[in-house]
């Protein structure tokens, strides 16, 4: 029987995981790819990956010590990002998604949603973090 310390261990970084995919879809086209910095990197290494639901990211992350250093920079920038948003937004997933399955971008679906509902720290979280998306093309 696994110990509770190993379950709960095992279901935040579950979560975790979720919403750092779940977040992706949020923002608009591929996050870390801002300025193109990673251009190559995809190029080279997720080449035949379909964007969508941070599937490139994870690609990125599995080659992540081959990953030039700016792109490496860049997706644990990204990362720090989707940290500080699932923070900021835990209690309104708790509030209006819980039960919603968190992979696919269920989660971002569900936060879309309710987006006029939403607590004023995740809104602020949600706009900064497209107004950052915005200022990097």
């Amino acid at each position: 029987m696994p110990s509770l310390r190993k379950t709960l261990v095992v279901s935040t970084a579950a979560v975790a995981l979720g919403w750092f995919f779940a977040l992706l879809a949020v923002l608009p086209g591929p996050a870390f790819a801002q300025g193109r910095v990673c251009a190559d990197d995809v190029a080279k290494f997720c080449q035949g990956v379909k964007g969508g639901q941070g599937k490139l990211m994870q690609c990125l992350k599995e080659h992540q010590s081959e990953l030039s250093s700016p792109c490496q920079s860049r997706v644990q920038t990204m990362e720090t990002r989707m940290n500080e948003m699932s923070g900021a937004c835990e209690s309104d997933v708790q509030q209006f998604c819980t039960g919603v399955n968190p992979s696919g971008g269920h989660v971002a679906q569900c936060l879309k949603q309710h987006e006029s509902e939403l607590s004023s720290t995740c809104k602020a979280e949600l706009a900064h973090a497209r107004s950052m998306r915005q200022s990097n093309r």
